[in-house]
């Protein structure tokens, strides 16, 4: 064998040994019980606490007592009302929905969207709303503009389809 085989044969034989060592499973360290690790809190979720400028708000949104009516059945009739008009839902929690259609007759590109807010009372369920209408939707220049007065009329109408379960329609 000549020396540069030799020199070779060794740095592949390291290399071999080097990559060897690192396939080996490693073990977790056993923890110090003298160490004192914070627990983590919960962080409630959204569903459960509102964005104190969202509880702000739906505060002067259109609103209405359901009475006799839980927070999952207004949501599923509002969902099939919704949907039955041609929009689609964009976002859903256990406590609010959001939904976005296409206006059909704008200049530009524009898009309507309607969140709702549920909220188990004594005896119902509070429902509120907010309607908006988005320019140029997911471009540089997107625009929103609050448009739940214009509509609050419309709103309380539809609240009242939801008294009772099944006449959303």
């Amino acid at each position: 064998m000549t020396p540069s085989n030799k020199l070779l044969l060794a740095l592949f034989v390291a290399c071999t040994v080097s990559a060897c060592s690192l396939l080996q499973p490693q073990q977790d360290p056993i923890p110090d019980p003298s160490i004192n690790l914070p627990t983590p809190t919960p962080v409630p979720t959204q569903d459960e606490v509102l964005p104190e400028i969202e509880l702000k708000r739906m505060k002067n949104a259109p609103s209405a007592v359901l009475q006799g009516r839980t927070v999952q059945d207004v949501m599923i009739d509002i969902e099939k009302y919704r949907l039955s008009r041609g929009m689609k839902v964009v976002t859903k929690t256990r406590n609010r929905i959001e939904f976005t259609a296409p206006v059909a007759r704008a200049k530009r590109p524009t898009q309507a969207r309607v969140r709702y807010t549920l909220q188990s009372v004594k005896g119902g369920v509070k429902v509120a709303a907010r309607a908006y209408q988005i320019s140029y939707p997911g471009t540089a220049k997107e625009k929103v503009a609050d448009i739940t007065s214009a509509v609050s009329e419309r709103l309380l109408q539809e609240f009242a389809r939801y008294k009772v379960a099944g006449t959303w329609n």
